[in-house]
């Protein structure tokens, strides 16, 4: 979250610190690899309808995302980022199949943040209630387990069917008490 005064109100403020196309691949030989290995979308739609992201035949993550010659914020407060019509194709092998990509694939990254990491690190700008939603629910999203069958060991079947959410990883990872206990008992001074 930002500070109140360093909040992305306006589409020059939103591409100062998010990108959503090719790097310079001459100027930026580091950060180029890194959008090209951890940040572009796909294959999916045409050119791989089996992606795990189809969904009825289309993309759920709506890739590939329309060509924009500048940045807008439309009403619903989803930033349409930058996405130039540049003629620049990098062949990309993600999934064990190659294809061309154009900034129509690129997932929206901080560049400084993907220079530093060399990973992926999805950034948005949150100009809504809506946005705000989608950022945090996968903060608060739990692993995807369930017991389908009946154990006979009471202690595997606790482990399978524990569910550690977001806020409580963190009061673990950093020693923070879970919870209390008071005991009842008042240890009373006896005198003779």
């Amino acid at each position: 979250m930002l500070d109140k005064n360093s909040r992305l109100r306006t589409p020059s403020d939103t591409d100062s610190c998010i990108s959503a196309q090719w790097p310079n691949c001459e100027k930026h030989p580091a950060l180029f690899d890194t959008i090209k290995t951890c940040m572009v979308h796909g294959p999916c739609g045409n050119i791989n309808p089996t992606a795990v992201c189809m969904k009825d035949g289309v993309c759920s993550k709506r890739y590939p995302k329309p060509f924009q010659p500048v940045t807008t914020i439309p009403e619903d407060g989803y930033p349409l980022y930058m996405r130039p019509d540049d003629g620049r194709l990098y062949t990309v092998k993600s999934q064990n199949k190659p294809f061309d990509a154009a900034n129509q694939w690129i997932i929206p990254y901080n560049p400084f943040l993907s220079s530093k990491f060399n990973c992926h690190i999805n950034v948005e700008s949150v100009a809504s209630f809506n946005t705000l939603k989608y950022c945090f629910k996968y903060v608060h999203k739990g692993p995807d387990r369930a017991t389908i069958h009946c154990e006979l060991d009471k202690i595997k079947t606790y482990i399978d069917g524990h569910y550690i959410s977001a806020p409580e990883a963190i009061s673990r990872l950093f020693h923070f008490e879970t919870h209390e206990q008071h005991l009842s008992v008042v240890r009373l001074q006896v005198c003779f």
